[in-house]
């Protein structure tokens, strides 16, 4: 009798364990199915994925010579007939009175330029930057359309309007600086409509790019180097030196990079630090380091 007793106890016991077990298993499972979802994470914010801060509508509220500081006092009361329309598909509009003119715009953190569509080599370019918390526009340079506009004065523009309806769109933007690096130069072409050959060995001009400084190394008419500072908008490569005006960029070049390893430089004036007098190529640079 002992041994049933002890049979029947274990057997009890199994099935209290798996009952137990059972119970946990449902427990769980609602407790999943309760569980609140984890929050999403944060978009990861790309610093070169920047607003655009010049879309909105602009209103010019005074002029000045470029060297005063601060350059404008804009008044409250805008009365002027000068605006600067800039939307998100890149287009600016500058409207004086009645009068209007349209370009393409591209910039970098300093230059503003802009351009006809059939003119994208060689574009108009000006110094921007913003005050009064980003809603007041300085730019140095000539501005199409607006009298008294020169690359010694300075006119300041007083934000009206920002579009609502959907976000700034901004251009191809290089992920860090792509620039960082040594170049070399593989395939010319002087038919400024197509693209050079990049399938062919590195030879001939270098160009080393560091944060701020491009330096440009040729072997034409012996070992040359000349160094320029330089910064980069989403399409062109702009590169000056200070005492030719900064203001005014000396050079200024169309690029184009192609999987990180090769960019194509548009209408290459060569030499640069020597103009050839008209003779204009693009040109592709292997990166090699």
């Amino acid at each position: 009798m002992k041994k049933k007793t002890t049979k029947k106890k274990k057997r009890c016991g199994r099935f209290f364990c798996m009952l137990c077990m059972a119970a946990l298993a449902v427990f769980a499972l609602f407790a999943a199915c309760e569980r609140p979802e984890p929050e999403p994470e944060p978009p990861v914010i790309n610093p070169d994925q920047s607003i655009n801060k010049l879309v909105g509508t602009w209103v010019l509220c005074g002029q000045s010579s470029a060297d005063e500081e601060p350059p404008c006092a804009c008044a409250d009361g805008l009365a002027s007939l000068d605006t600067l329309i800039f939307t998100t598909d890149n287009v600016l509009t500058i409207r004086h009175g009645s009068e209007s003119m349209t370009f393409l715009y591209d910039y970098s953190p300093s230059f503003l330029l802009f351009y006809e569509p059939d003119q994208q080599l060689t574009p108009h370019r000006v110094v921007y930057s913003f005050r009064m918390e980003d809603t007041e526009l300085k730019i140095t340079g000539d501005l199409f359309n607006i009298p008294g506009t020169s690359s010694k004065t300075t006119s300041c523009f007083v934000k009206i309007d920002t579009p609502t309806d959907e976000p700034a769109v901004v251009p191809e933007v290089p992920i860090g600086n792509r620039y960082l690096g040594t170049w070399v130069s593989c395939c010319w072409t002087t038919n400024l409509n197509e693209d050079p050959d990049y399938n062919c060995e590195p030879e001939g001009d270098t160009l080393v790019f560091t944060e701020n400084t491009m330096i440009q190394k040729t072997t034409w008419c012996g070992a040359v180097e000349s160094q320029y500072e330089y910064t980069n908008s989403y399409s062109y490569l702009v590169y000056f030196r200070e005492n030719l005006g900064y203001h005014m960029p000396h050079f200024i070049n169309k690029t184009k990079f192609i999987n990180d390893t090769v960019f194509i430089i548009y209408a290459w004036e060569y030499p640069a630090y020597n103009p050839t007098g008209g003779q204009y190529y693009n040109v592709s640079f292997k990166k090699i380091q």
